[in-house]
């Protein structure tokens, strides 16, 4: 997974503080976080945790997150 910065993201958080009002660089932003945020799901659910958190299921029929109470949809 990625924790450090990407450049892409330095020039977007830069150009928004410079006070960028085109909404160019907060789309950017979002579409990184949106990146971000699947690339963890993918994770999880490659580990066999639950997808939305990162917790462990519990039950031997209904598998139930032991974090987050969601129900294993994968």
């Amino acid at each position: 997974m990625h924790d450090e910065a990407i450049p892409y993201e330095e020039m977007a958080q830069e150009a928004i503080s410079m006070g960028d009002t085109s909404g160019d660089a907060q789309m950017l932003l979002k579409a990184i976080e949106e990146d971000r945020i699947e690339e963890k799901a993918r994770f999880w659910r490659n580990q066999g945790l639950c997808q939305y958190c990162g917790g462990s299921f519990t039950g031997i029929f209904s598998k139930k997150c032991s974090s987050c109470g969601r129900p294993k949809d994968y």
